[in-house]
């Protein structure tokens, strides 16, 4: 325990309006109150920072049901944001701040530390771009402790080194200013995901009691997200969450990818349901569905208590009809599989996803004749894709539209630590140096010879176009990729023909 009355205050840059509520802060939050540290969040969610906001391109280019925040009477804040963090340092008057970082909004977190520099309070920071560009993020002058890898832990010992003015050196995980260069220790094993206190969500609603609501299907709901398992045992090309298993191997000679026990997940879902009382869950697992017969049986007993809707991510691999059947049972609201590329040889050697576009087919038909509301996830423009092979990506999701009710399609972001990142720079498409620190969801800084980023955003745009209408259509819908007046108007004229015959999930 601390010696002394120690705050904690997490900052949290974020896109505006979008993205889950973090579970890590929560996680990170319940560890240190556990030790009697006072914790609070900035949070830069429904602040207009300049990082777009993507869930308004998803509704523009149909994969997302229009929504209005106001019907839960939130709204975007219109005060400055820099103002309203230094109040909240002045009100909260940390101990430490710890800000979670990922790359597309480092400069977001480097810009608020900065307007708060001469209050000389340490900060530490952690998250995946720390973890896999400790060198980079240390630049920032205002950063003085960095955290590769999970964070319960060594947060943990930083607090309580200082708290009690003890030595932090030998921490693992973490990394620190000497003598003007960055030591980093290295990393611990993976901890046991069943020793991990309940994720503290209340701290999101000390002051604001709409920062956890979040957009899904159309409808504003109060979302938490709830973990089954951490890790992902398989080796995407384009997924920091592959990448953390060859380093914890390396580092700490453990496995990264571990499972909760369904008992401890079941006692967190009910005492979430008793104190947040939350409206959805997120199912945290990079692939929920990869559980044996047994854990899924446990599963469906515990959830049935509460059949609140929830949602998840998974696999095509890992879609079964029976487990569907029974997920529908359980009020299932949405769930999303990833097709990422409709190229079999590409995905399998660029992507690193091994799998035959029927096995996607048979995953999601089976979605599809299911009350389950589906998505397929699809990424373009990788490192050495072309326009043909997107075509294959799209061709592949005609095949499977009529089990999807939303089609998305995202812009590779080379973030740093992805194999993917490294053919990139390999091929001179990218400056080692750079960093994916603009929503790139929706654009891409990579220069590719054969797909420039006004296409790759025209393509983006259209490609529900391209996979809803007949294809004798498609001399019109190459014309909307364009960025014209023009291009615009057909755009729009396409746009609105769409909305009358086909609603998003």
């Amino acid at each position: 325990m601390a010696n002394r009355n120690f705050k904690v205050l997490f900052l949290y840059p974020n896109l505006q309006m979008t993205s889950m509520v973090p579970q890590a802060i929560a996680v990170l939050s319940a560890v240190l109150r556990d030790c009697d540290i006072e914790t609070d969040v900035f949070d830069t969610t429904f602040y207009d920072t300049g990082l777009a906001d993507h869930n308004v391109t998803n509704v523009k280019t149909f994969v997302s049901k229009p929504y209005d925040f106001a019907d839960k009477n939130i709204q975007q804040k219109t005060t400055d944001v820099y103002a309203d963090f230094r109040d909240k340092v002045n009100a909260f008057v940390p101990d430490l701040i710890a800000v979670s970082l990922v790359e597309d909004t480092f400069r977001m977190g480097e810009r608020l530390l900065k307007s708060i520099r001469e209050y000389d309070i340490p900060v530490v920071a952690g998250g995946p771009f720390c973890t896999y560009a400790s060198e980079k993020v240390v630049e920032c002058k205002d950063i003085d402790f960095i955290i590769r890898g999970e964070g319960e832990a060594p947060l943990r010992e930083l607090c309580l080194a200082l708290a009690n003015d003890t030595n932090y050196k030998g921490i693992a995980n973490l990394g620190y200013r000497e003598n003007g260069s960055l030591v980093k220790n290295d990393i611990r094993a993976a901890m046991d995901l069943n020793d991990i206190p309940f994720a503290d969500y209340a701290v999101f609603e000390n002051d604001n009691k709409q920062t956890l609501y979040r957009p899904m299907n159309g409808k504003i709901y109060k979302t938490i997200g709830l973990e089954t398992m951490r890790g992902c045992p398989f080796k995407c090309s384009f997924c920091n969450s592959a990448s953390h298993n060859p380093l914890y191997r390396e580092e700490s000679g453990s496995a990264f990818f571990r499972k909760k026990k369904m008992a401890r997940f079941g006692a967190e879902l009910e005492h979430m349901v008793n104190t947040i009382k939350p409206e959805l869950i997120y199912m945290l697992a990079d692939v929920f569905l990869m559980m044996t017969d047994r854990e899924f049986d446990e599963f469906y007993e515990i959830y049935s208590s509460y059949k609140l809707p929830f949602y998840f991510h998974t696999r095509a691999e890992t879609v079964k009809e029976e487990q569907v059947r029974r997920l529908e049972e359980l009020n299932c609201l949405r769930g999303n599989v990833g097709v990422e590329h409709g190229n079999e040889e590409f995905r399998r050697d660029v992507v690193y996803r091994k799998i035959k576009n029927s096995e996607i087919e048979r995953a999601f038909d089976i979605i599809g004749n299911s009350s389950i509301s589906s998505a397929a996830n699809n990424i373009i423009g990788f490192p050495t894709e072309t326009r043909e092979l997107i075509f294959d990506t799209i061709n592949l999701n005609r095949k499977i539209k009529h089990g999807v009710d939303s089609v998305s399609c995202f812009i590779y972001s080379p973030y740093h630590g992805l194999p993917s990142r490294k053919l990139a720079v390999e091929k001179g498409y990218l400056s080692p140096d750079l960093l994916a620190d603009t929503n790139t969801l929706n654009s891409s800084v990579l220069e590719m010879p054969d797909l420039t980023n006004d296409t790759l955003r025209g393509l983006q745009r259209t490609f529900t176009m391209y996979v809803r209408f007949p294809r004798d259509r498609w001399n019109e819908i190459r014309m909307a990729e364009k960025f014209s007046p023009e291009g615009d108007k057909v755009f729009e004229r396409l746009s609105e023909e769409l909305r009358q015959d086909y609603v998003a999930g």
